[in-house]
């Protein structure tokens, strides 16, 4: 008895088990519900229309096939009725190359005559095919309605497909599902492209799916596509204006893009050709395409593209005798022109258009390309860049010997930027130092006089700019080409100063002091009672750290208290001083 309960409890398990698999599975399946509705207008539904063909030129055997031959294949009714029609079309050019010498070609494409009939009429078996295929493969998986009906809550996906005059419509329905889409094409391929072209629109994730597996019916929205991917491969692109009022007979715009793409990527950032002739090419016409329909693809091929964050736009054109070329970008917005030809001209024009743009790179510009921009970089050779240095220390040397005298003059100065931020700005490159006098001479009645001098020296560094600069590195590049510099780096400085001695007022022992000695027929005297002053001027050309200097002196010191009733005894004049400088 216990046996038997037990069997029967097992079978009502799975029994049950299997109730509710059944009834999940109802629960989960979907329906597709298809309706066709014609509001076309048009009475004749028949009409010729010509799509191109790639056919053979040649038979198996290797010979050329005649004519008529071709414009039976074609389905034209005679051979001038085939190139008549070729004609009409837009692209004869095409074509009448391989009319003129068709032993050239083993293929070709032709135009080929297709009557279509009652395309307009849609079968509602052929819209079902479709619909149940597309959204089983692309939505879920749904199964035609059953003859015994469906609950009223079923999950239910909705394809009408309205036919116009002009058009196809598909509208696909669902809960939490909406999409749209219509498309120019007739018949069947009407109705598959209006679907795919709703399925398209609002499932993204499911794409690029489409494109691989229909891409020939969204042959415009698959072409949109791989432009936008393209632009992730780099974060920077450069485009080529193709404004038909702009652009010229210069040269060809791949060049354009090789010359633009190589030297933004040299001076600015590194940048890919975005070429959009190879994804406006993409689009495919057919009889359904009108020419908005072409230039809407263009014009949103254009928009995808100026979207994109970093991108570099040349314009390339010729006026006269001039190519000129404009940029315009990211940190760039420059102008240049060429009187040379062809890529020559295209190249200069671009170089000078970045040298006038870029002034932080005119140096290195000139090292890459100073052969090309010939005149721009004799004036960058002298332009030489700055060195900012914050600590200064210079040194001068002045020796005059003569038969009755002999001078030796040596100074130093240490100037500092900023004084550590420890001093007024107008302190800044100041400087500080001391100059040694030793003088030595003798007098007619042979009286002889040694004297030594240190004086205190306040100086100002000033840098030159402007047209003074400029005419002095001329005569910089004089002294390169003379002396074994390499450097191409430095500015010019000059250097106003003050030198004081006077130890009879605040005497400070080594900073600044005088000392005379005297020999004379009347006896030996000295004395250490001074007051003097200076002025000088330096001029300073920087190479690098180094600096090369050239400064006038003017000095006037006088010694009193030499002895009882004795006159005080002068030095005064000018001498020029020649020095180094080094910087860090």
């Amino acid at each position: 008895m216990n046996y038997i309960k037990f069997i029967l409890l097992t079978f009502f398990i799975f029994f049950g088990k299997g109730v509710v698999s059944l009834s999940a599975q109802q629960e989960n399946v979907c329906y597709l519900a298809v309706s066709v509705k014609d509001q076309s207008t048009i009475e004749e539904k028949a009409e010729e229309v010509f799509r191109e063909i790639k056919i053979e030129m040649k038979f198996s055997n290797g010979m050329q096939k005649n004519w008529e031959q071709i414009a039976k294949e074609l389905k034209f009714d005679s051979v001038k009725q085939m190139i008549n029609v070729h004609k009409e079309e837009k692209n004869w050019n095409k074509y009448k190359e391989v009319f003129n010498k068709p032993q050239k070609f083993d293929q070709a494409i032709f135009l080929i005559k297709k009557k279509t009939e009652n395309e307009f009429e849609i079968n509602p078996s052929l819209v079902y095919e479709i619909g149940l295929s597309l959204v089983s493969r692309y939505i879920t998986d749904v199964k035609p309605l059953p003859p015994s009906g469906i609950a009223s809550d079923a999950c239910i996906y909705n394809v009408l497909v309205t036919v116009t005059d002009e058009k196809i419509i598909s509208t696909i329905t669902a809960e939490d599902f909406n999409a749209y889409g219509e498309s120019k094409k007739k018949g069947e391929d009407g109705v598959q492209a209006s679907i795919l072209k709703a399925l398209y629109g609002s499932i993204k994730p499911k794409r690029v799916q489409i494109c691989e597996d229909y891409g020939s019916f969204l042959n415009q929205e698959c072409s949109l596509m791989l432009a936008e991917k393209e632009l992730e491969k780099s974060e920077c692109w450069l485009d080529v204006n193709s404004n038909e009022q702009m652009a010229t007979d210069v040269i060809d715009e791949k060049l354009v893009a090789e010359i633009a793409t190589s030297l933004i990527s040299q001076y600015l950032d590194e940048i890919k050709y975005y070429e959009k002739p190879k994804f406006k090419n993409l689009f495919v016409e057919d009889e359904s395409t009108t020419k908005s329909d072409k230039e809407e693809f263009n014009k949103q091929i254009d928009i995808i593209l100026n979207q994109h964050e970093c991108l570099y736009k040349v314009f390339p054109k010729k006026e006269d005798d001039n190519i000129i070329v404009t940029f315009s970008g990211k940190n760039l917005n420059a102008y240049g022109n060429s009187k040379k030809s062809g890529s020559d001209g295209l190249q200069e024009a671009m170089l000078m258009a970045l040298y006038r743009a870029l002034e932080g790179k005119r140096k290195k510009i000139c090292q890459d390309y100073g052969q090309i921009l010939i005149e721009p970089c004799k004036i960058e050779a002298v332009s030489f860049e700055k060195t900012d240095a914050n600590f200064r220390i210079r040194g001068f040397l002045q020796n005059d010997k003569k038969s009755n005298y002999s001078l030796n003059n040596i100074s130093y100065l240490v100037t500092l930027k900023d004084w550590w931020g420890y001093y007024p700005e107008i302190l800044a490159n100041a400087g500080i130092g001391q100059t040694f006098l030793n003088y030595q001479s003798e007098s007619s009645s042979g009286a002889k006089f040694k004297a030594s001098v240190t004086s205190l020296d306040f100086a100002k560094t000033y840098v030159i700019e402007g047209k003074p600069k400029e005419t002095l590195n001329k005569f910089r590049s004089i002294i390169m080409d003379v002396l074994p510099i390499k450097s191409k780096s430095g500015e010019w400085f000059l250097i106003p100063g003050v030198g004081i001695v006077f130890p009879n007022i605040i005497p400070i022992p080594l900073i600044y002091q005088g000392e005379l000695d005297v020999s004379s027929q009347y006896g030996n005297f000295s004395t250490k009672k001074a007051f003097g002053y200076s002025f000088f001027g330096i001029l300073g050309m920087e190479l690098a750290e180094w600096e090369m200097l050239l400064g006038l002196r003017w000095s006037k010191v006088e010694f009193s208290d030499i002895k009882s009733g004795a006159s005080n005894f002068s030095l005064s004049g000018t001498n020029f001083m020649f020095g180094l400088g080094w910087g860090f």
